[in-house]
């Protein structure tokens, strides 16, 4: 199990990599594993061939029987495709999490959140969007007096749904917003911001923010 999780993990820092870099840059990526390496490699020759990501699909799959871990072996073939496809990072540690199953996926997701918390993956180009900026107006904006009760606070965001957090992020201050992204995980938070809200109303983020003070409110966190 352990092994399996270090290769998921692998297969995420790869995904990094070619979001950052571009997928080239996976030629030159450091993996852990020979067997990634190797079918890395694999999928590179394939598709100079002009093979279709489909088709590389059925190949790859029959190189099962030279992996003892089957497991593995499902791991770094639907992983790679998802790089190679352009599919998202939220669907690919879904995936990932589903192969290695129930007993490992706790541990997976939690290793997965620190990869992305230490080096600021998700959060950097997110936050910005969101620093200096004004509140939507006067009616939107929240201030939260004791930050040192932050259970609280991530306790009331986690009984509110996307598009309402992403409504209280576009309603508040820029000094407010990185108050309350500090307090949601990077994942979480990228799936949040990939949200697309169509109602961008005062009323409804009025709606998100009246939700959610009144969370904070049975606390007396809020003002």
């Amino acid at each position: 199990m352990e092994k399996e999780i270090c290769v998921a993990i692998d297969i995420v820092k790869a995904y990094k990599r070619s979001q950052e870099r571009g997928l080239l840059a996976l030629r030159q990526f450091e993996f852990e594993f020979d067997e990634l390496r190797w079918m890395t490699n694999m999928v590179f020759d394939l598709l100079n061939k002009n093979i279709h990501v489909s088709q590389i699909y059925e190949i790859l799959q029959n190189y099962g029987d030279d992996f003892e871990d089957k497991r593995i072996h499902k791991l770094i073939v639907n992983g790679l495709l998802c790089i190679f496809d352009g599919q998202s990072i939220a669907y690919l540690i879904e995936l990932l999490a589903s192969i290695i199953g129930i007993k490992g996926k706790d541990k997976f997701l939690h290793e997965v959140d620190n990869v992305l918390k230490n080096d600021g993956y998700s959060m950097q180009p997110i936050e910005k969007k969101y620093l200096n900026k004004e509140p939507f107006s006067a009616n939107t904006e929240i201030s939260i007096n004791d930050l040192q009760c932050n259970e609280t606070v991530k306790s009331a965001l986690s009984q509110m749904n996307s598009k309402e957090i992403k409504g209280i992020l576009v309603g508040v201050s820029g000094e407010s917003a990185q108050k309350l992204i500090n307090m949601i995980d990077a994942f979480e938070l990228k799936l949040i911001d990939e949200e697309v809200l169509e109602d961008t109303s005062e009323q409804f983020i009025i709606d998100a923010k009246n939700k959610f003070m009144n969370y904070l409110n049975q606390a007396g966190m809020a003002r």
